[in-house]
């Protein structure tokens, strides 16, 4: 328990000490302070009283948990002196996500009856993909990935084949509409990949396969905007001045400085 804990308190002196340094201009700004003391504290909280009440790997809490400050740390950074900065609401949305995980633990050790669940889950996903039809402004995919393996792997599992087919191709049907294609590609290639390790049938996942190559074909033929993605990846330089333009700083940076140079430029730009 000792190497734990000293670990944890490393994390935390090093976001403590970061926030700070950061904040201070002249003058300690109090965003800086408070993320200096919140974000210490949620690092202790999430990896070492869980471990109290659930069984937790306290090395992969430490792990994950330093990735999340190292985002608030990195947000706040970039966002100063503007009012509210990002680094504070990514704060709390990495508080969020700690409740969020806590109550999955909860759900994970306790519910025994999971086949109702995932009826429920299954509908709740369905209408929240559905509803940036009628309300743009809402974007629940992300959020539907997490139902998308939980339906897929109950289902697979005991060798149901209708409902999980029946989710993915609506889901898939759905993002069409949206003209979500790289979400609608995450789909398909999460039903695909676990089809395989559940089944280990090469020809239909091989089939599968030659049908993603297929939709990639039609979504050219029928969205204006792959079209054009696909023309400013090919020649990049005609759209310098507007959609080509960090492809083609990517280039330069790489020309001038190497693959390093250019992924660090890269990072910059977006």
């Amino acid at each position: 328990r000792r190497p734990d804990r000293m670990l944890v308190s490393a994390i935390m002196l090093f976001f403590f000490t970061a926030f700070l340094l950061v904040s201070f201009n002249g003058e300690l700004e109090w965003e800086g302070f408070a993320l200096a003391v919140i974000v210490p504290v949620l690092i202790r909280l999430s990896t070492m009283w869980v471990p109290r009440f659930f069984p937790a790997d306290k090395l992969l809490l430490a792990i994950a948990n330093f990735l999340c400050a190292l985002g608030v740390l990195i947000l706040y950074t970039t966002d100063r002196g503007a009012g509210t900065s990002r680094g504070i609401q990514q704060a709390i949305y990495y508080g969020a996500g700690i409740i969020a995980m806590l109550a999955c633990i909860f759900v994970v050790r306790y519910v025994r009856r999971w086949g109702f669940l995932i009826k429920v889950v299954m509908l709740g996903a369905a209408a929240l993909l559905a509803l940036p039809l009628a309300i743009g402004t809402v974007q629940p995919s992300e959020l539907v990935k997490l139902a998308l393996l939980l339906i897929l792997s109950w289902y697979m599992s005991r060798r149901r084949f209708l409902p999980w087919f029946a989710f993915a191709v609506f889901s898939l049907l759905v993002l069409m509409l949206q003209q979500d294609l790289g979400t609608a590609l995450i789909y398909y290639a999460t039903t695909l990949f676990l089809f395989y390790a559940s089944t280990g049938n090469l020809p239909l996942t091989g089939l599968g396969l030659v049908g993603a190559g297929g939709a990639a074909v039609l979504g050219y033929a029928m969205f204006a905007h792959v079209k054009r993605r696909v023309a400013i990846w090919r020649n990049p330089w005609i759209y310098y001045e507007t959609s080509g333009y960090q492809i083609v700083q990517m280039l330069m940076a790489i020309a001038s400085g190497g693959l390093q140079a250019g992924v660090s430029s890269g990072a910059q730009i977006h």
